[in-house]
């Protein structure tokens, strides 16, 4: 589902744990792209473009 945002600061809600999520206003950018090159060498194609992993891998 999208929504569209309507104004003031954009919150991105992180999680800390199961159930227990956070907001952010802002993330760095570095940490972020470290993040998406570890994964991508952990999981390689077992992640599709939408981020989900592919059918049958848990």
């Amino acid at each position: 589902m999208e929504r569209e945002h309507l104004g003031g600061r954009l919150n991105i809600t992180l999680l800390q744990g199961i159930g227990k999520g956070f907001e952010v206003h802002e993330m760095d950018y570095v940490k972020v792209a470290r993040s998406i090159h570890i994964l991508k060498e952990r999981f390689g194609d077992e992640i599709n473009p939408s981020g989900e992993l592919a059918a049958g891998v848990a």
